[in-house]
């Protein structure tokens, strides 16, 4: 008889007796998702802090910031019910959507797939925009987050709200 591959962990874990050996294993699985789940999502935050104030917020300030300011969002309020779960998710997705929408606008649009690799890093080059910001992107941005939202306070846009994403990278782009 041909065994079967088990590629997930719980199932294997089934398999034993012991109790010290699934107690050991259940607290490496635990222990390892934590420090993965908090490393991954620690590093970006840390640095946008670092890059937002680098004169007073180095990378290890910005994790210990980004650790507290976690803290502040109530992550286990959202678990108590699926309404909150899909409306925190909607929300996320109607701001990044935008995002996604004007860079996709403005590298295959805009620039045709071309950068110039010198000029990002240029002062005076052509990515240098007004004052260092580019406003129609932050224009773009904000009037895509303003429709693909639109369905959480508006009924009548409740069909944008459920697919705000996407809402957001057509809108986007479409005003970039």
């Amino acid at each position: 008889m041909a065994s079967k591959p088990i590629w997930d962990v719980v199932d294997i874990l089934g398999h034993f007796n012991n109790p010290f050996v699934i107690a050991a294993s259940v607290i490496t699985l635990c222990i390892a998702a934590v420090s993965v789940n908090v490393a991954a999502n620690i590093v970006s935050p840390a640095y946008d802090l670092a890059n937002l104030l680098p004169k007073y917020i180095n990378f290890k300030r910005g994790s210990y910031l980004t650790a507290v300011l976690a803290l502040f969002t109530f992550p286990w309020k959202l678990m108590e019910s699926s309404t909150s779960v899909f409306s925190f998710l909607g929300t996320i997705g109607g701001m990044l959507g935008p995002v996604a929408g004007v860079m996709l606008a403005d590298y295959f649009v805009i620039r045709k797939c071309r950068l110039d690799v010198d000029d990002l890093y240029s002062p005076t080059g052509q990515y240098a925009y007004f004052k260092g910001f580019n406003y129609r992107a932050f224009v773009a941005t904000l009037v895509g987050a303003f429709i693909s939202l639109g369905g959480m306070y508006i009924p009548e846009l409740k069909h944008i709200y459920d697919v705000s994403w996407f809402a957001g990278v057509v809108v986007a782009w479409l005003v970039m």
